[in-house]
């Protein structure tokens, strides 16, 4: 415990992926860890980080497990069914490992798949309805308080200057709602990386 303390308190640990300034020249690739590098999410953390994104997220740790056909089911990924001979679609569109072999890293692939899934999907769909459904949402009238509420939710920040003359544009269209706008945040990079 006292040798993981040390790790999560050093300053390497510590620092963004956002670098400082241009990159220096003897270690533009960060071998030297200059800056954070930049961790995508395994589709299994991004789906507990959608869940947990609309309040719904189940810790239990014991009971049955569940099938991922389901729309919903709020239990961590963690606790999803699977079956070694029927490998749901899903998990091998996000490079989950087969459960048949032993694999000592998980590849990671960006595939036009994956993106459809987060575009048409029904699990995102709701996700994008639930989190609409928000307190901190559903009774907020003023839209720049949602979006800034809705940017602390997903981001723990606050959007910039451009993001928000980008929302406000993408608002402006009679024919998009602010569930819209969850949806396309839920499928971004800010949301699936780890800065």
């Amino acid at each position: 415990k006292s040798l993981i303390k040390l790790i999560v308190m050093s300053q390497t640990y510590q620092q963004s992926s956002d670098p400082p300034g241009p990159p220096p020249v003897a270690d533009p690739s960060n071998r030297l860890l200059w800056k954070a590098n930049r961790k995508r999410l395994t589709w299994e953390q991004t789906r507990d980080a959608i869940i947990h994104a609309t309040g719904e997220l189940d810790m239990t740790t014991s009971g049955p497990s569940f099938s991922l056909n389901k729309v919903w089911i709020p239990r961590r990924s963690a606790f999803s069914y699977i079956n070694r001979l029927d490998i749901p679609t899903l998990l091998r569109t996000f490079d989950s490992p087969s459960p048949n072999a032993s694999i000592g890293a998980r590849s990671q692939t960006t595939v036009p798949q994956q993106a459809l899934w987060f575009f048409n999907n029904p699990f995102l769909m709701e996700a994008s309805t639930r989190i609409e459904s928000r307190p901190e949402f559903a009774a907020t009238v003023d839209e720049a308080l949602r979006i800034d509420n809705l940017y602390l939710l997903l981001f723990s920040r606050k959007p910039n200057v451009s993001e928000s003359a980008a929302i406000r544009t993408f608002l402006s269209d009679p024919d998009t709602t602010f569930q819209d706008l969850v949806h396309v945040l839920l499928m971004s990079n800010n949301f699936m990386f780890v800065n």
